[in-house]
């Protein structure tokens, strides 16, 4: 089983909806914040990248990452660009999706499959992201790990620790 050492690089990207706007918490996150405030998914993010960093890795978040077009973190090209940046860097170890949602079906066309079959890398992530995992999987042979994205609880994080380290 493929896991990640303490030192790997990890990619961020945002394949699907764009990380700023306001959404319904989680309310086990919501509580663990200071003051019980509320927090939109960018916050969840920056918190998500803190945790990971706890855990001993080093992640780099894509250019692209908080960008937004339309309901999407991003053109179709600029996520996809963010991606294959990751696939063809081979200090990254895997690539994480920060969200799910819609819009991962539309970078397909400009991926790096070939690249990929060269430096296949494990691509985390669920919902939207099993698009990019399927095709990933499907026209490269990568392994992809179902799990949840970065904005997620403390419980998913804890049940995802030990994939991670």
């Amino acid at each position: 089983m493929f896991k990640l050492q303490e030192g790997d690089k990890i990619g961020i990207i945002t394949p699907s909806n764009f990380l700023d706007y306001q959404t319904p918490l989680d309310p086990e996150l919501k509580a663990s914040l200071a003051h019980n405030r509320g927090i939109n998914p960018r916050d969840a993010a920056d918190l998500a990248v803190e945790y990971l960093k706890s855990l001993g890795l080093q992640p780099i978040l894509g250019e692209h990452v908080y960008d937004k077009f339309r309901h999407m973190g991003g053109t179709p090209q600029n996520r996809a660009d963010d991606f294959n940046k990751f696939i063809r860097d081979p200090e990254i170890k895997a690539v994480f999706c920060s969200t799910g949602g819609a819009g991962a079906q539309y970078m397909l066309p400009y991926l790096d499959y070939e690249n990929l079959r060269k430096n296949p890398k494990p691509i985390f992530g669920i919902s939207d992201a099993s698009t990019l995992q399927i095709a990933a999987q499907s026209l490269s042979g990568c392994h992809t790990t179902v799990s949840a994205w970065l904005t997620i609880s403390n419980t998913a994080k804890s049940a995802l620790r030990p994939t991670l380290t």
